[in-house]
């Protein structure tokens, strides 16, 4: 939310005369995620449990009840940061800020109408088809713009609508009348900018306000408005059509008159802004079924075990190591995901992905082994680009190999998108069977272990280089790091000689974990309570209280400390090589980050995330999204602090503003290598904490946009399209070399593959996409697009978008379910009767156009199908029997487009006598 006292920010909203809070669209879409997955929750309750949510819990607070207080929601918090982000930008990012249809502007009510119901059939064909729900969070943020804008933008309050407009944005919907070219709707207000009342014309239809600004890039967009009609405009200080006749504006998007003429009436638009936000993701929940809604907003507790291995012949001893590995992990962890991908030479996959620990290990287990064709290197980027494709945000990747890459080219997107995943990649290197050389490979562009030690480093996992696996040495670091969802304490990298630490334990903690990672020759941790531990000595560790030793060999150490003293800790270490150090822990209290700039120009000031990576020398508002400050009882926030892998302090910045959730810090300009974002502040009493991203931050002197009108990211099965990037240089005169891959290889050419840009100068790439005749309709593919500069190996940017197949027929039409049977319950009404009684109703349902995809019931229960097979045309019988003590039941229908219908029965509220 703009910080509306920024004296950047006072001219366009003059905050002196806000009426009251103003909700902006993140506030909007978290509210509306808060209040349905706390409905969902209390729909689905842990079983034998007595379970409770109070109405007014946080995110955070309503994943904790349902899994636990010291259960880690970051990965679900990150979801839905992520749509509301994905909302956001639509009112900011690129040509889709200008477009009228996309914010309901300009009488364009009918056209946002249609972009919603196509858009919506992309969302679903997206979840249901290929699964692909980073993507599928981006389109469902998008469209959530558009019905939130409805409230704000059009007279739909104004007309005396006190629910939402059903179906908006659902296909085979009307959404009713509209004003018509011709047709008048305002009168002028008295004067032309701040508050303004009742001037709508009574008998008008619905309308929305013209919005005209002048901005660069924005000339082809902007809907002029009709002179001599009585047209409305959208209004404020931003808005030059609200001196036209009819002058002012209807907008009510700020409790602002100087922005927002009937800011008088943002509280209202904003509620049914929320109530229409939760219906479609009601809808959504409906359509793709409880399993895929989990998925969508990573709303569980456990991880993934994601695991990429080399599956050449001189791994035969690995692979049978990582056969018993995945077995104990299995057993001891239960992941609620499990991903593996085989990789060699000249391929890499296919891609295991499944929730079923048996189908798994079974994969595992008949993993054969193969003779690399071409190259002692093998397909390593690739395999791994198909693990983050697959595996969820906030993962540990673990990838077994004994050698170096082959198809270095795609590396630098590679690591981009574990970066922008937060994926932690360690590595486990077997240097046994070629001696870690890389190999000579004319006509590829190899890496080595230097690049995988680098990767380890940006994405915060660890490298670990061993003579053999050794079950016992590396089973329970992998197993701890599957097992649960730390935070970042304190971080260094490849450091040498004398290092000392500090950091508190604050009440928050509920456990922490110290890893070494190189040989050392000396390791104390101490408390401030005067308590010392060697962590050298393993014998020692092992037999004292409240000390759970990981992993301790000669060049890798996991110790874990439960119930640790609340206090400050201090660690010394020495070496004579490099090594590492990472400290984290279990806690309630964690945090997100992003790079955003503030955006002043029309239509929308606000704040705009940043793609890729951050610029270097530039300022940014970091956005810190507090996970759990409420249940940590945080007071304060004081600084922020850019920290380098070898712990100096690069920046500080100070903090002074109230603590929320969400809350923005104004940056330093970002210095020229990478860093740590750390913030440190005090809970309840004083007792200071201290936290730490342990994903490296990359300042670079490129940036990438894509050009959103130009591009066409998706196509029916045997198209071509073309998109376009551009490549903006902030450093010195360079060539840049360019690089667009996805993994379903729908890409075949882009020119220019290099190009010498000038400093502050731009590129304009083409990519084109060729869709096979027989590709599956739904397919999504991740694509990277990535500017590398010659002349400075570390000025490497890249941007991350998503090509879409879609269908070539148009369906619209839900499928019908049709039941004549009428539950009788006449006796058996009390909680105490209820049982005594069951019923049994029988349903018929159809599709026959795209036929059904899924049939279920809610609740779920004992529901029998005869008939169905996937994607069927022909009438499926639907047999539900329950006690009397079930009170309602629908029975669902989902086609294989997204349409849905239904039956429902209501027995009415069980008596209470």
């Amino acid at each position: 939310m703009l910080n509306y006292s920024d004296p950047d920010v006072v001219p366009f909203f003059c905050p002196d005369q806000m009426t009251g809070k103003t909700w902006d669209h993140k506030a909007i879409t978290r509210e509306a995620f808060r209040r349905e997955v706390r409905r969902f929750f209390l729909e689905n309750p842990p079983t034998n449990e007595s379970f409770t949510i109070p109405e007014d819990a946080s995110l955070s607070q309503v994943f904790r009840a349902y899994y636990g207080p010291i259960s880690s929601p970051a990965r679900f918090m990150k979801a839905v940061s992520n749509i509301a982000w994905s909302n956001a930008m639509t009112e900011t990012s690129g040509q889709l800020r200008y477009e009228a249809a996309y914010h309901m502007d300009g009488e364009s009510i009918l056209e946002g109408h249609t972009l919603l119901q196509d858009r919506y059939q992309q969302l679903i064909r997206t979840i249901m088809a290929d699964e692909t729900y980073d993507f599928a969070r981006e389109l469902l943020g998008t469209s959530l713009n558009g019905i939130q804008d409805f409230y704000s933008q059009t007279t739909w309050v104004e007309l005396g609508n006190t629910e939402v407009l059903e179906g908006l944005g659902l296909p085979g919907m009307a959404i009713g009348e509209v004003a018509g070219p011709n047709d008048p709707t305002c009168t002028n207000c008295d004067h032309t900018e701040g508050s303004c009342d009742n001037n709508l014309i009574p008998s008008s239809k619905l309308t929305s306000g013209y919005y005209e600004y002048t901005v660069t890039g924005a000339e082809s967009f902007v809907k002029p408005k009709p002179d001599g009609v009585g047209k409305c405009s959208h209004g404020g200080s931003m808005d030059s059509s609200r001196t036209k006749e009819a002058t002012g504006g209807i907008n009510k998007e700020s409790t602002s008159p100087c922005f927002s003429p009937h800011h008088h009436l943002h509280q209202q638009a904003k509620d049914l802004a929320i109530k229409a936000s939760e219906s479609y993701i009601a809808n959504l929940r409906d359509v793709i079924g409880d399993e895929r809604f989990l998925h969508l907003l990573e709303l569980y507790r456990g991880s993934a075990l994601s695991i990429v291995i080399d599956k050449t012949t001189s791994m035969n001893d690995e692979i049978e190591v990582v056969r018993k590995e995945a077995r104990l992990i299995v057993e001891k962890t239960q992941p609620e995901l499990f991903v593996l991908v085989p990789y060699g030479d000249p391929d890499s996959g296919p891609v295991t992905k499944t929730t079923d620990a048996n189908d798994f290990l079974q994969v595992i287990d008949d993993l054969k082994m193969e003779v690399g064709c071409c190259c002692l290197e093998e397909k390593f980027w690739h395999g791994l680009q198909l693990a983050l494709i697959n595996t969820p945000d906030y993962s540990t990747i673990y990838c077994f190999t004994d050698a170096g890459a082959n198809d270095a080219e795609i590396m630098d997107g590679v690591i981009a998108l574990a970066s922008n995943k937060h994926c932690k990649v360690s590595i486990i290197y077997s240097y046994a069977n070629n001696g870690g050389s890389q190999a000579q490979c004319p006509g590829y562009v190899v890496s080595g272990t230097e690049e995988l030690k680098n990767l380890a480093d940006i994405t915060g996992g660890q490298f670990i280089e061993i003579n053999q696996f050794d079950i016992d040495d590396i089973s329970g670091f992998i197993e701890d790091g599957v097992d649960e969802s730390k935070v970042g304490l304190r971080m260094r990298e490849d450091v040498v000689n004398h290092q000392e630490l500090s950091f508190p334990i604050d009440e928050s903690i509920a456990n922490f974990t110290v890893v070494i990672n190189g040989v050392i020759d000396e390791a104390t941790l101490t408390d401030g309570l005067g308590s010392w531990y060697d962590l050298k000595d393993k014998g020692g560790l092992n037999a004292t209280d409240n000390v759970k030793v990981i992993t301790h060999t000669d060049y890798l150490k996991s110790i874990t400390f439960t119930s640790p003293a609340h206090c400050q800790w201090s660690m010394k270490l020495s070496a004579q090589t490099q090594y590492s150090v990472s400290v984290s822990a279990i806690s309630t209290l964690g945090f997100l980050a992003e790079y955003t700039e503030l955006e002043l120009l029309p239509p929308r000031p606000s704040y705009v995330l940043i793609p890729g990576r951050p610029l270097t020398g530039q300022q940014y508002y970091v956005e810190i999204s507090l996970v759990g400050y409420l249940e940590s009882n945080v007071e304060k926030i004081t600084f922020m602090e850019f920290v380098d892998k070898k712990g100096s302090v690069l920046s500080h910045v100070d903090y002074h503003g109230e603590v929320d959730d969400h809350i923005y810090i104004q940056s330093e300009a970002l210095p020229g290598v990478p860093f740590y974002i750390q913030i440190d502040g005090y809970l309840e009493k004083g007792k200071p904490f201290s936290r730490i991203s342990p994903t490296l931050a990359i300042p670079v002197e490129s940036q990438i946009e894509l050009l959103v009108e130009s591009s066409v990211l998706y196509a029916t099965p045997g198209q071509s399209t073309k998109a376009y990037f551009r490549v903006h240089n902030y450093g010195p005169e360079a060539q840049f070399k360019y690089t667009a891959t996805d993994e379903a290889k729908y890409i075949y050419h882009w020119n220019p593959k290099t190009s010498i840009i000038p400093s502050m100068g731009t590129k304009d790439v083409e990519v084109d996409f060729r869709i096979p005749s027989l590709a599956a309709p739904g397919t999504t593919s991740t694509v990277t697009f990535t500017a590398a500069s010659v002349l400075n190996p570390a000025n490497v940017n890249t941007y991350i978008t998503y090509y879409l197949v879609i269908d070539k027929n148009q369906d619209t039409v839900p499928p019908t379910c049709d039941s004549k049977d009428v539950p009788d319950c006449s006796g058996y009404n009390t909680e105490s009767s209820c049982g005594d009684k069951s019923w049994t109703i029988v349903a018929t349902l159809q599709d026959t156009l795209s036929g059904l995809n899924s049939v279920y019931s809610r609740p779920d229960g004992d529901l029998t199908l005869d008939g169905f097979t996937k994607s069927t045309t022909d009438p499926v019988t639907a047999t539900f029997t329950a006690s009397c003590c079930v009170r309602t039941l629908d029975v669902i229908g989902v086609d294989e487009r997204g349409n849905l219908g239904r039956c429902q029965w209501d027995l009415g509220d069980l008596q209470v006598h």
